[in-house]
């Protein structure tokens, strides 16, 4: 099985945030819960804002479902 990662750092192909667009679709799916949602989102927040370090955002995330 072949993967692949795609990285669209300047935003010329998708104008939003990419993990906020994939969040918001696993829930209107139900794949996770408002809770989750809620625990993704204050995750990136603490990322954006630096008060967190990319390591322990995405182990935030992962664990929200994400």
């Amino acid at each position: 099985m072949r993967s692949a990662a795609f990285f669209d750092m300047d935003k010329t192909l998708i104008a939003e945030n990419f993990g906020a667009l994939f969040m918001r679709y696993r829930y209107e799916q139900g794949m996770v819960s408002g809770w989750e949602l809620a625990s993704g989102l204050a995750a990136y927040l603490r990322y954006k804002i630096g008060a967190q370090t990319e390591a322990p955002a995405m182990d935030d995330l992962r664990h929200s479902g994400y």
